[in-house]
């Protein structure tokens, strides 16, 4: 298998499935918190709709962070019984790490992302280093950039 081949596989194959089932389940656990929140207080109406003030959303925040690493092996377990992944032999730990690593940058406010490379387009310096070869046209993203947020600094 291909160098190319290989990082296809792992980083699109894998981790950018891994990582959009992360940032929905991050943003239902994320419900799930405000609903729990506001359950007694609503008597079973749409929390969900409800507006909470800033410091209470900034509460309802940081328990979904603080609680997010105690949760990597649930998320783990659901994303393995939901999409049951066809993994290459010897790959578990990989897909164990990505599944940690996107879980936990999901549940950031706001939630840190992966840059989208460009293959083919103008190599760019200050966001990529040279794996294998150099040259001024980028081939294909070992690993992308990670931004702090959307349209955000890169980290």
């Amino acid at each position: 298998m291909t160098t190319r081949r290989v990082v296809d596989t792992c980083f699109g194959e894998t981790s950018r499935g891994v990582d959009g089932e992360c940032r929905s389940m991050a943003n239902d656990f994320k419900n799930n918190i405000k609903r729990a929140a506001l359950s007694l207080s609503k008597n079973g109406s749409n929390m969900i709709e409800t507006k909470v003030d800033v410091t209470r959303n900034k509460l309802l925040k940081e328990m979904q962070k603080s609680f997010a690493p105690l949760l990597v092996d649930d998320v783990y377990k659901n994303l393995v019984n939901k999409s049951k992944p066809k993994l290459p032999k010897n790959t578990e730990r990989f897909y164990r790490s990505c599944v940690e690593l996107c879980w936990l940058m999901s549940v950031q406010d706001p939630p840190v992302v992966f840059d989208t490379p460009k293959t083919g387009g103008k190599f760019d310096s200050d966001r990529y280093r040279t794996y294998t070869k150099t040259g001024k046209h980028l081939d294909y993203v070992v690993w992308p950039p990670m931004l702090l947020h959307a349209g955000g600094p890169l980290l």
